[in-house]
C-alpha cells in the first residue's frame, strides 16, 4: 500500500463519516478500494495534512497565516501593474521606493525608472509614481495582516477563511 496524502480518508475517533483529503470534506461512505487511517482528534488530522498543503477539519492560526502569506506572495494588481510579494519582489520595490524618494527631495520628478512586473512586463515610472506604487503595495500587505488578525479573532476560524469576501479585492 503506497500512502497518497493528497488522496487518502481518514476517520476521527468518535465519527462515523470518513475526512478526505482529496475532497478536503468529511464523506459519508469509503469508495471502493479506498485507503483508511484513524485518527485521534481533528486538530491531529489537520496537524498531519499541513505539511503538505492539505487542509484538514481543524482550522488554526497557522492555516490562515499560511493563506496570508500565500496572498501576499501572489501580489496584486496596481494600476495595471503586477506586485507581487516574494521577499525580493518586495525589497526590489522598496529600494526602487527609497530611490524615488531621493529623486523626489532633490526635486527630479520625471526621471524614468523600468519596473519589471510579476507577469515580466516592463513599466517606466515617474519617482511619484514608483513611490504611488510602493505606498499601494505597502497598504495592500497591511489590508492582508489586518484581515487575518480579524479572521484570526473568531472562535472557532471558520471553515471558509479563504474565502476572497474574508480578504483585501486583489485588483
Amino acid at each position: 500500500m503506497f500512502f497518497d496524502p493528497f488522496d487518502w480518508y481518514w476517520q476521527v475517533a468518535g465519527r462515523s463519516d470518513y475526512w478526505s483529503s482529496k475532497a478536503a470534506a468529511y464523506v459519508e461512505a469509503l469508495p471502493e478500494g479506498a485507503h483508511l487511517t484513524t485518527i485521534n482528534t481533528e486538530e491531529e488530522l489537520s496537524d498531519v495534512l499541513r505539511p503538505y498543503g492539505l487542509r484538514g477539519p481543524f482550522i488554526s492560526n497557522v492555516d490562515v497565516n499560511a493563506e496570508r502569506d500565500r496572498r501576499i506572495v501572489a501580489g496584486k494588481t496596481i494600476n495595471g501593474i503586477a506586485v507581487t510579494g516574494r521577499e525580493e519582489d518586495a525589497r526590489n520595490l522598496t529600494n526602487l521606493a527609497l530611490g524615488a524618494q531621493l529623486r523626489i527631495a532633490a526635486g527630479d520628478t520625471t526621471t524614468l525608472t523600468t519596473f519589471r512586473d510579476g507577469n515580466n512586463a516592463d513599466h517606466d515610472l515617474t519617482p511619484p509614481e514608483m513611490l504611488e506604487l510602493w505606498q499601494q503595495s505597502a497598504a495592500y500587505v497591511s489590508a492582508l495582516y489586518a484581515a487575518s488578525w480579524t479572521i484570526k479573532a473568531l472562535d472557532p476560524i471558520p471553515a471558509d477563511f479563504d474565502a476572497e469576501s474574508r480578504w483585501p479585492a486583489i485588483s
